[in-house]
């Protein structure tokens, strides 16, 4: 299942409440928390991946439809312990997230910087203006 954030506008950026907690595991991915800032020049993703290894980590850009995809795998390291949970809001599995930017907007695929410290994945991707590079 893929996640896919709408176009947006400068009236529509409206904050989006926080997502409802989902069962611990399972079968469908789950969309990991993220923000979005928009300099004039370059967008700003920042993800939530609390304990996500980088090499459990995939971004990818697409040029054609304009989308940043986030995907990998969280393993609770707590797992062997599902017999003992009391309480369970961290999600475990698979994650997916993808980001379309407006089709108004073209991004430099040679200028994508992703970044991933201590569970915060960031990400800088520079806009090409008018077709040239910025």
């Amino acid at each position: 299942m893929t996640f896919v954030m709408p176009d947006y506008t400068e009236t529509d950026q409206a904050h989006s409440p926080p997502a409802t907690p989902l069962p611990q595991s399972s079968d469908d991915p789950f969309a990991p928390p993220l923000d979005i800032y928009d300099l004039g020049d370059m967008y700003i993703v920042v993800a939530s991946l609390p304990a996500v290894r980088s090499s459990d980590l995939e971004t990818a850009y697409d040029a054609e439809t304009n989308c940043l995809t986030v995907s990998g795998t969280y393993t609770n390291p707590f797992s062997h312990l599902s017999d003992c949970l009391m309480l369970g809001e961290r999600h475990n599995g698979s994650f997916h997230r993808a980001i379309r930017f407006p089709s108004t907007v073209k991004i430099d695929p040679t200028k994508i910087k992703m970044q991933m410290a201590n569970g915060v994945l960031e990400g800088h991707l520079m806009k090409l203006r008018d077709g040239v590079k910025t």
